[in-house]
C-alpha cells in the first residue's frame, strides 16, 4: 500500500516497472536565489527590468505594468533560462505560488523583493512540480496568519516526490514544456481576438463628437441619430426572491449580479436554484428566449453578458433587456463607454448601484436603418463565437493539465 502510493497513476511505458518515487525536501535538490529590494527613486523610464507578479500570468513571462530601476541599484542575479520565478509575497493570497519558467535570454533583468528563484537541473521538471496540488497544499500549510508570505526557509523544508530516475524526470518535463507551449499560443490566440474586438468596437461606433463611425458597411452612409436605450429594446429587472425560496435541488436556475462577471458570456458555475409551480412567475421572470443582462450593483456593476435558458429565472438587482435588435444592443452595452457612464452615475455608499431608468435612459448614437444594426450585430456576433470557441479550447487545455498534474505526480 506504501509503495503503490509512491507511484503515479500514469507513467510513460518504460517506466511501468521504474523504482517508485521518493520523499526529498526541496532544500536538497533546488538552489534558491533573492528578489532586488529598490525604493521609488530608482525607478526609471529605461534600465534594468524588474520581474514581478504583474508579469507571471497563466505559467508564463509577460509584459504587464512593468517596471524598471537605474543599472547600477540592480546589484541582484540577473534571470537565467531555466529559472523559475515564485511569488512569494504578495497583498492577494491566492497569487502566492504564481510561478513561471524563464524560456529565453532576458539581459539586465532580476527579479523583485517579493519574488524568488528557483533553479533545479532538471528545469521544466520543477516547473511542473510547481505546478501540482502538492504545492498548493505546502503553501496552505506554511502561509502565515496576517502576512501573505512563503519565507524561503520554509520554501526549503517543503516536502515532495521526485523520481529517482532522472530520465523519467526529463520526460515528464518535456510532455509539461510542451502542454504550457500549446497552452501558452491558444492564451495569446485568445487576447488577440479579444484585443481585435476592441479595437472594432472604437472603429465600428461613432467616437465622441462624431456622427458616423469610422469603419463601416460600404452600403451604409447616413447619420447615425441619438436614442436611449429604452428606445430600443424593453429594460426590466428580476424578483426579490427570499432566501428561504432556495433549494439545492430546485427546478430552475436563478441567475443573480454574481453570475456576471465577464462582459462575453455569463458564469457557468451557478449555486442558487429554486422550485416553483407558479406559472405567473415563471412567465415573468424566465429567461428563455435571447436576453442581455446587466448586473445593477456590486462589485460588477454595469457588466453585461447575454444569456438564455429555459430553465432559469431571473433575480432582483439584476436587469434585462429584450428587443429584436439584440446583438446590436449587446455590442452597445459591452462597449467600455456604457459601463463608464453606469459606473459614473451609480449612487450610493457600501454597495454602489443602478437603476432601471438609468439603463433606460443610456443615450447613444445608433444607425436608423434596421439593416445596418443588423449587419453590425452579426458581424460582431460571429466574432464573439469565434472568442468564445477559443477560451472554451483554452479551458480544456488547462483542465487537461491539471488532471495530468493529477496523474503524473504522486
Amino acid at each position: 500500500m506504501t509503495e503503490n502510493k509512491l507511484v503515479p497513476k500514469r507513467r510513460f511505458k518504460e517506466f511501468k516497472s521504474a523504482d517508485v518515487w521518493e520523499h526529498r525536501k526541496l532544500g536538497e535538490e533546488f538552489t534558491f536565489f533573492s528578489g532586488l529590494t529598490y525604493s521609488p527613486d530608482d525607478i526609471r523610464e529605461k534600465g534594468t527590468l524588474v520581474l514581478r507578479s504583474s508579469n507571471v500570468q497563466n505559467s508564463e513571462i509577460v509584459d504587464a505594468d512593468n517596471v524598471y530601476v537605474e543599472k547600477l541599484v540592480a546589484n541582484s542575479k540577473n534571470v537565467e533560462v531555466g529559472d523559475i520565478i515564485v511569488v512569494v509575497r504578495n497583498g492577494s493570497r491566492n497569487l502566492i505560488g504564481k510561478h513561471a519558467q524563464i524560456k529565453e535570454n532576458m539581459p539586465d533583468t532580476v527579479i523583485g523583493a517579493f519574488m524568488t528563484g528557483v533553479n533545479y537541473k532538471v528545469p521544466q521538471f520543477g516547473n511542473a512540480l510547481l505546478g501540482t496540488s502538492t504545492f498548493e497544499k505546502e503553501i496552505a500549510k506554511n502561509l502565515g496568519a496576517t502576512i501573505n508570505q512563503i519565507t524561503t526557509g520554509m520554501f526549503k523544508q517543503m516536502i515532495f516526490k521526485f523520481p529517482k530516475n532522472e530520465s523519467e524526470q526529463i520526460k515528464i518535463g518535456k510532455f509539461f514544456d510542451r502542454l504550457d507551449n500549446t497552452i501558452a499560443f491558444h492564451q495569446r490566440k485568445l487576447e488577440k481576438m479579444k484585443s481585435l474586438k476592441i479595437a472594432y468596437l472604437s472603429e465600428m461606433f461613432p467616437a465622441e463628437g462624431e456622427k458616423k463611425p469610422k469603419r463601416r458597411f460600404k452600403e451604409f452612409t447616413d447619420d447615425w441619430e441619438l436614442h436611449k436605450l429604452g428606445e430600443l429594446g424593453e429594460v426590466t429587472t428580476g424578483k426579490a426572491f427570499s432566501s428561504t425560496d432556495f433549494d439545492e435541488n430546485g427546478k430552475y436556475l436563478v441567475i443573480t449580479n454574481k453570475n456576471i462577471s465577464d462582459s462575453s458570456r455569463s458564469q457557468n458555475t451557478v449555486t442558487d436554484r429554486i422550485n416553483t409551480c407558479d406559472d405567473k412567475l415563471i412567465s415573468k421572470y424566465n429567461l428563455s428566449g435571447d436576453n442581455v443582462l446587466v448586473t445593477m450593483d456590486g462589485v460588477n456593476l454595469g457588466k453585461t453578458a447575454k444569456y438564455s435558458n429555459n430553465k432559469a429565472l431571473l433575480a432582483q438587482r439584476v436587469g434585462r433587456i429584450q428587443s429584436n435588435q439584440l446583438d446590436f444592443i449587446y455590442q452597445l452595452t459591452t462597449n467600455p463607454t456604457f459601463l463608464s457612464v453606469m459606473r459614473t452615475l451609480s449612487v450610493g455608499n457600501a454597495i454602489k448601484h443602478i437603476s432601471l431608468r438609468q439603463i433606460s435612459d443610456y443615450t447613444c448614437l445608433v444607425p436608423n436603418n434596421k439593416e445596418e444594426q443588423d449587419s453590425i450585430g452579426t458581424f460582431f456576433k460571429q466574432l464573439d463565437d469565434t472568442i468564445a470557441f477559443h477560451q472554451r479550447k483554452l479551458e480544456k487545455l488547462q483542465n487537461l493539465k491539471k488532471a495530468y498534474l493529477n496523474e503524473m505526480f504522486v
